[in-house]
């Protein structure tokens, strides 16, 4: 259902793999240093998945994730499937060291409802959508995706607060 579907639309339409992607060979060059590992990507956990708690260079909003947006154009300028690779390892990792916390717990690493709100609207879904039919992107991951997003959702329903442009990112993000 998810890889077919039509609606409801996103700003790009995944079914259309488009080469000429605007801004496609910026990404290539931007995604660069994800690919050598460094920065960033250079922190490592004791079994090779990124490290997303306690990286010692953490750079600009690093749980707001911007950068797969980037990862999915490159891959459709290219088609290489190494975006593919390097977009999924960075999801399992996450999934797995940044799990949803418990309700009342606002202060997980990753999880406040502006960064989450801001990752739903643009890198996560975006990444989605690039990568939505990609051979190396397997059912499997889908629903880990999918439960990922489900958890972020019922995260900001649950903790959002107030009238700021924090609740106004959670809330785009939610609507996204």
């Amino acid at each position: 259902y998810y890889r077919a579907r039509t609606s409801p639309p996103h700003a790009f339409d995944p079914h259309k793999a488009d080469r000429n992607v605007d801004g496609g060979q910026q990404a290539v060059a931007g995604v660069a240093d994800q690919l050598a590992g460094k920065g960033f990507f250079a922190a490592r956990t004791p079994d090779g998945d990124l490290q997303w708690v306690g990286n010692p260079v953490t750079g600009r909003y690093p749980t707001r994730m911007y950068w797969w947006s980037a990862l999915g154009k490159a891959y459709w300028a290219t088609g290489d499937e190494t975006y593919t690779r390097q977009w999924l390892w960075q999801l399992r990792s996450f999934v797995r060291q940044c799990p949803a916390p418990d309700p009342g717990v606002v202060t997980a690493p990753y999880w406040n409802t502006m960064d989450t709100g801001i990752r739903l609207r643009s890198g996560w879904l975006d990444a989605f959508h690039y990568f939505l039919h990609s051979p190396e992107f397997t059912d499997a991951d889908l629903v880990l995706f999918l439960k990922s997003v489900m958890e972020q959702a019922r995260f900001i329903i649950r903790e959002h607060r107030g009238s700021t442009n924090w609740v106004t990112f959670a809330m785009v993000g939610l609507y996204s």
